[in-house]
């Protein structure tokens, strides 16, 4: 119920609550069952939920264990470098791009 209520929240603009709801179910999801591309839908809107409401340390975490399962993935790279941005971390946003960037070229 709580996944369905953070997506209803994210679409909704609430991204505090989404956030709220998702991040005591970002490690049990697997358990409910699902594709991983289903399940990847609750990853994907926690980091993008977290990148809207300006917790960039979270999505950095988030990202940062997102590119090192999928690291042939340009958008879990590109994903990485926003939350980097957001740190201010330029030097290695730009390194997050470019590996994005390059896979994208591959």
């Amino acid at each position: 119920i709580d996944a369905c209520a953070a997506l209803a929240a994210f679409r909704g603009g609430e991204h505090d609550l989404a956030v709220a709801l998702l991040m005591p179910l970002s490690y049990a999801l697997q358990r409910i069952g699902g594709s991983h591309a289903q399940r990847d839908l609750f990853a994907q809107t926690l980091i993008a939920a977290a990148l809207k409401i300006g917790r960039f340390p979270l999505a950095r975490a988030l990202t940062a264990e997102r590119s090192a399962l999928k690291p042939a993935s340009p958008h879990s790279w590109s994903l990485y470098a926003r939350a980097l941005d957001g740190l201010g971390d330029t030097a290695v946003a730009n390194a997050a791009r470019a590996k994005a960037k390059a896979l994208l070229d591959a």
